[in-house]
């Protein structure tokens, strides 16, 4: 899948930095559901959010709804960090 701005400027920025973390990281056994990132030795999944003008997909009322859940659907220890492109 292709990356947006945001999430290249992520990938860029952490590679600057020596951290590799998996892109499109699968985290749930039975739902379908991935981070755009994530660093699975320490637990930590990383959504990049899409620009509030661009009417992307993670802003839409139902999608961002839904985000909510898989938030909080997280395996109990998972950190997720949400960023705001």
């Amino acid at each position: 899948m292709k990356q947006s701005a945001p999430e290249a400027a992520f990938a860029l920025h952490c590679r600057a930095h020596k951290l590799n973390p998996v892109p499109e990281f699968k985290f749930h056994p039975v739902r379908k559901w991935r981070a755009d990132f994530a660093f699975p030795a320490h637990m930590i999944l990383i959504e990049i959010e899409g620009g509030v003008w661009v009417n992307g997909r993670h802003n839409r009322a139902q999608v961002f709804g839904g985000l909510r859940e898989v938030f909080a659907c997280c395996f109990v220890g998972v950190s997720g960090v949400s960023l705001h492109a």
